[in-house]
């Protein structure tokens, strides 16, 4: 709908042009096109989100945090919440609710964010998440909807994750669960050809370079603060095309951590990609043969001997301590 509605903007522009061209006398003419183009430019900048999920998404009242950055960046945001506690999508779509919201609203997108367990489990991950995801998106679509995926992230310390009777691999880590996670929720997107938010992968960004943020509360899966606070940039720069960087909310973060964040999110999502001079503390590449490490964006080390440039397309990050013991760190968006 966004990428619609800025064609469309373009293309009553060039009408307008030529139109104040040929009646340049007639200025009711002119003003009507003129109101015409700025209504549909407002609607450049608006976004009414359906959000169906369980405790992942309401924690920290999450669609709220996305309604600060709105207000602060003049964005027109509304937002409908369906997430009970423990919640599937299974669950979801048999109990009404949601078709219930979608007859009686206009959404942009609806946001679908399963179970935290489901997507990593093989006995259910295709009987519960996939089918009752494109179920769902079949409904999304009859009522002018969009669809995106909420992609979870993997628990803080790995393990066996059980439901209905039905267990997961062991998961040595969070980098083992997060990816059966990043595994399952592509093949859910190809199956319904819906964007997907990689909230999973936000974590995943930050645990490695900056493990000193903590983003779970204390049971290791639910979200921090702070890791709502990146889920909600990362859906707020989906949903309105746009970097984090003019946001300047952010709770009760300190700045300087929701800087780091708001510097993931547009990692994540493409716009704003980091360079090493938006850090005051430069790579010293002088130390080369001492103390610069590469790590993939599993958090795997790889050899490094100097020349970046080489790299295949990915994101890599460098991590190096100066003569101070203080972790510098610069992300590589190989395109």
């Amino acid at each position: 709908m966004i990428y619609f509605l800025f064609h469309l903007f373009l293309a009553y522009t060039q009408i307008w042009k030529q139109l104040s061209y040929h009646v340049k006398g007639d200025e009711m003419l002119n003003r009507y096109y003129l109101t015409l183009i700025m209504i549909i430019f407002s609607n450049l900048f608006s976004a009414k989100i359906l959000f169906v999920g369980n405790s992942y998404t309401y924690s920290n009242n999450l669609p709220e945090i996305i309604a600060s950055f709105a207000i602060e960046t003049d964005k027109q945001y509304e937002y409908q919440m369906i997430a009970p506690g423990g919640c599937t999508l299974k669950s979801h779509y048999q109990d009404g609710n949601v078709l219930n919201a979608l007859e009686n609203n206009h959404f942009d997108f609806t946001i679908l964010q399963e179970q935290s367990q489901i997507p990593v489990v093989d006995y259910v991950k295709d009987s519960m998440f996939i089918k009752y995801a494109i179920k769902l998106d079949a409904l999304i679509k009859q009522n002018g909807s969009d669809t995106m995926l909420f992609m979870t992230w993997g628990r803080k310390n790995g393990g066996t994750q059980s439901y209905g009777g039905y267990s997961s691999p062991e998961f040595a880590n969070f980098e083992n669960m997060q990816d059966s996670l990043n595994s399952t929720y592509t093949r859910a997107s190809e199956c319904i050809n819906s964007e997907i938010a990689e909230i999973g992968e936000g974590f995943r960004i930050s645990i490695t370079s900056y493990p000193e943020i903590e983003l779970f509360s204390n049971d290791g899966s639910h979200p921090s603060y702070a890791g709502s606070y990146l889920a909600a940039l990362i859906f707020y720069s989906k949903l309105f095309q746009c970097s984090t960087q003019a946001i300047q909310f952010h709770g009760s973060l300190d700045s300087e951590t929701a800087e780091t964040l708001k510097n993931i999110s547009d990692q994540i999502t493409g716009f704003n990609p980091i360079h090493e001079e938006n850090y005051s503390n430069q790579i010293n590449f002088d130390l080369l043969g001492k103390s610069i490490e590469l790590y993939n964006i599993s958090g795997q080390k790889l050899p490094f001997k100097g020349n970046y440039n080489d790299l295949p397309s990915g994101i890599f990050i460098l991590r190096q301590r100066n003569e101070k013991g203080f972790l510098i760190k610069k992300i590589i968006n190989r395109r």
